[in-house]
């Protein structure tokens, strides 16, 4: 018995420690100086790592809520032994709409990697050097989506009823973004409420019938709770609205889901009503 737990402890210090982090990761970045007119202080934030040896280099890709505005970084940097440390060095791309101007920073980033409920974490603080950045904190999740460096990402929202029109009228539905405002959680849970069902057999039966479309699930959360819990929440109810189709039938390679927590808010989160709006799962085709 103390042997199977040495090797126990032997695989899981050499998973943590032996770890490539090599790929994409994806989830907030928080900057409590700047809430602005776009409603929140958490912004998208994206990692693109290559990993060779203790050495790293890659971009990162900040997203201003409620707007089309990103910035990608260029970095550099090191990990080990389960701790990350980049240095952004330059802009990459960026883009910011009429009449708005963003301060996008340079930031130095320092993360540790955990391996927790069989989802693999970055965690920790940036800083910057430049007046009025930081510092924040920054929560990701791995992802399997591909990192966007050059375009902004869609807003164009449509009701499910819109969305059926334009698979029926044959029109191209990639790209769009529909929320499913009939999936409903109670507050602080990821159980789908039985109320829920009805519009995902529907969105089942849709994916029977057009095998070509694949979809990102996509959950999101208000401003109540922490932004390390909304995350992790937002993730949860995504993962449980992909779980529920790929137990009636659907391929999971179909599929991808992520969270954003608060970042990505569609109304104030001063009020209730606001909040309600923003508690949401929507979901993006990107393949049809």
């Amino acid at each position: 018995m103390k042997n199977i737990l040495l090797l126990f402890g032997l695989f899981t210090f050499g998973n943590l420690f032996g770890q490539n982090i090599t790929g994409n990761w994806q989830g907030i970045m928080t900057h409590p100086k700047d809430t602005g007119t776009f409603f929140t202080d958490n912004f998208a934030f994206w990692l693109n790592i290559e990993q060779e040896g203790d050495t790293i280099i890659g971009q990162s890709r900040t997203e201003m809520g409620n707007s089309k505005n990103f910035c990608v970084m260029n970095f550099k940097g090191a990990f080990q032994n389960g701790h990350m440390t980049i240095i952004e060095t330059s802009w990459e791309e960026s883009y910011m709409q009429d009449n708005v101007y963003i301060h996008w920073c340079l930031k130095r980033v320092s993360l540790i990697y955990t391996f927790e409920d069989s989802t693999e974490t970055l965690r920790g603080l940036w800083t910057s050097t430049e007046e009025g950045c930081g510092p924040g904190e920054i929560y990701l999740h791995r992802s399997i989506k591909e990192f966007n460096d050059r375009t902004s990402s869609s807003h164009d929202y449509v009701t499910f009823a819109e969305f059926k029109r334009k698979l029926r009228m044959g029109e191209s539905v990639k790209g769009l973004k529909v929320v499913l405002s009939e999936v409903v959680f109670d507050f602080n849970e990821a159980k789908l409420l039985p109320k829920s069902r009805a519009i995902l057999k529907e969105l089942k039966e849709i994916m029977d019938k057009y095998p070509g479309l694949k979809l990102d699930i996509i959950g999101h959360t208000g401003n109540l709770g922490s932004d390390r819990f909304n995350l992790t929440l937002s993730l949860q109810r995504a993962k449980t609205v992909k779980d529920f189709l790929v137990k009636m039938g659907i391929s999971e390679s179909r599929f991808q889901y992520h969270g954003f927590g608060e970042s990505r808010p569609i109304a104030t989160n001063t009020t209730d009503e606001g909040r309600r709006k923003n508690r949401r799962i929507e979901f993006e085709v990107f393949s049809e």
